[in-house]
């Protein structure tokens, strides 16, 4: 388990303190992130958060890793689940989140998000001045957004890439191409919604642990980017969905000029095979055996034959 405590500065960036955690942080009033990488929340997380003095239901909660996205109220905690960006498949894909007193308590295993680049959203956005615990809750969810929202450039660019492949030429890879693009839409359309539930969740919440009357209009203007996100992705579901059709499409053709080149060969060598099998039988009183040319006669037709259909089925297009 590594643990490592921020604390959020009047002038608006977070700095690494050697902190531990206590009680006192209830009472302080200082603005801290306490970030908790472990692979798995076992009785040593709960000894971790015992000064805090935490509902017995929660660390259940967390202890089992359950929970909805929404915001679930305890008695002087507030306890969600923020989903991580879609940019990698997690074991877990959640974030856990504990809101205390001036204290945001942020549960994972694997990478969370560097403090430098949470310093970076809000210097750009907020500006000096953003030194509240709503600021750093506002920008740590919009930091996860805007990294969504380049995945999805990404992603958009790269069907688009495919989509010019497809108009040169189709390879065998292109299905495993098309299938990873539609399961890294799935992953967005799944964290774009599950985001869409928490910020609703904590629009409409009412407790004294986290006031968000400030940062309101923050809030839904990043829901409206989420919206917009939503019918975004199911444009690039389309299409997805139009070159899987376009590839199942163009491996039928290819299929159908297979059978069609098979059935030209069978209908060509079907006389052929009907001229060897007559003079192929062994009957006694078959006088063009007795032909001194009739063997080179039966040749000289069978590639006539031959060829004349083979002429025949090319004219009529049917190697094409």
């Amino acid at each position: 388990m590594q643990i490592s405590c921020f604390r959020l500065q009047a002038k608006g960036f977070l700095q690494l303190t050697e902190e531990r955690l206590t009680a006192s942080w209830l009472e302080d009033g200082i603005v801290r992130l306490l970030d908790v990488d472990c692979p798995d929340f076992t009785q040593q997380l709960r000894e971790v958060l015992v000064p805090l003095n935490l509902d017995g239901a929660l660390l259940d909660k967390i202890e089992s890793q359950d929970g909805s996205v929404g915001v679930q109220t305890f008695s002087d905690a507030l306890f969600f689940r923020i989903p991580r960006p879609a940019i990698h498949e997690f074991k877990d894909p959640y974030i856990y989140v504990i809101c205390v007193r001036e204290t945001l308590i942020a549960l994972h295993n694997g990478t969370l998000l560097l403090p430098e680049q949470i310093l970076a959203r809000m210097n750009r956005f907020g500006g000096a001045g953003t030194t509240t615990f709503t600021d750093l809750l506002l920008h740590i969810l919009l930091l996860g957004i805007n990294r969504d929202i380049e995945l999805y450039q990404q992603t958009r660019q790269m069907i688009a890439e495919l989509s010019n492949d497809f108009d040169q030429h189709i390879t065998a890879e292109a299905l495993d191409d098309i299938q990873n693009l539609t399961n890294q839409v799935s992953r967005l359309q799944s964290t774009t919604e599950d985001r869409l539930i928490l910020m609703g969740s904590l629009l409409t919440l009412k407790s004294p642990l986290l006031d968000l009357h400030e940062v309101r209009p923050f809030f839904q203007e990043a829901m409206n980017e989420l919206k917009q996100m939503q019918r975004w992705l199911e444009r690039l579901e389309g299409r997805l969905q139009g070159l899987f059709q376009h590839y199942n499409l163009s491996l039928q053709n290819s299929t159908n000029y297979r059978l069609r080149v098979l059935t030209v060969i069978s209908a060509i060598f079907m006389p052929l095979t009907l001229i060897a099998g007559i003079y192929g039988m062994n009957f006694t009183n078959m006088p063009e055996l007795q032909t001194s040319y009739g063997y080179f006669l039966i040749l000289v037709l069978m590639a006539l034959l031959g060829g004349g259909l083979g002429i025949f089925f090319y004219i009529r297009g049917w190697f094409q």
